[in-house]
């Protein structure tokens, strides 16, 4: 089931078309001064979801996967439960991530200034990669990889294995 709410003259140039089991949401043409415009979709399942410039993505019921993938370019905003085996996670550019739940395992990779501001989100173990000067804040009970180029920051709950490699000027703190 999938919903719009906005102008109408703007809900008629949403692209409706299906390819691969995937629903690319997108204008047929450019579209300039409008209105908030909302799209509320109802699924089994999520496997992946894209944000591209500077939209919200917000999850209203935990999202339920074995693999879950996040893409995120752009200053957009996810906000996300989730209850997952195995998240990879990608933030490019400015954009926030904030997810809660669970999720054995995460890979995180940030490249600019992007922040993954999930403390709420548990997971056994986490690989991090930051280039530029993304801030991640997580919980991890096992084990914590990270690599650091640049003046990223990550803050880890939890008391988890450290494996840290940073060239620059990045950190990674204890937050507990």
């Amino acid at each position: 089931f999938v919903e719009a709410k906005g102008e109408e003259n703007i809900i008629d140039l949403i692209e409706r078309d299906v390819h691969n089991d995937t629903w690319e949401i997108e204008f047929e043409r450019c579209v300039r001064n409008h209105d908030h415009l909302q799209i509320f979709a109802t699924m089994p399942f999520f496997e992946e979801i894209v944000l591209s410039g500077s939209g919200d993505i917000n999850s209203a019921n935990t999202l339920t996967n074995t693999n879950f993938d996040l893409v995120l370019t752009g200053s957009g905003e996810i906000d996300l439960d989730l209850e997952t085996f195995q998240t990879d996670a990608v933030i490019s550019g400015s954009g926030d991530i904030e997810l809660t739940g669970i999720s054995d395992d995460l890979d995180l990779t940030i490249s600019g200034s992007g922040d993954f501001d999930s403390f709420g989100l548990e997971s056994k173990t986490a690989s991090i990669q930051i280039t530029g000067s993304g801030s991640v804040e997580l919980t991890v009970t096992e084990t914590l990889n990270v690599v650091i180029s640049g003046s990223g920051s990550v803050f880890f709950k939890g008391n988890p294995q450290l494996n840290v490699t940073i060239t620059g000027s990045g950190q990674v703190v204890d937050a507990n």
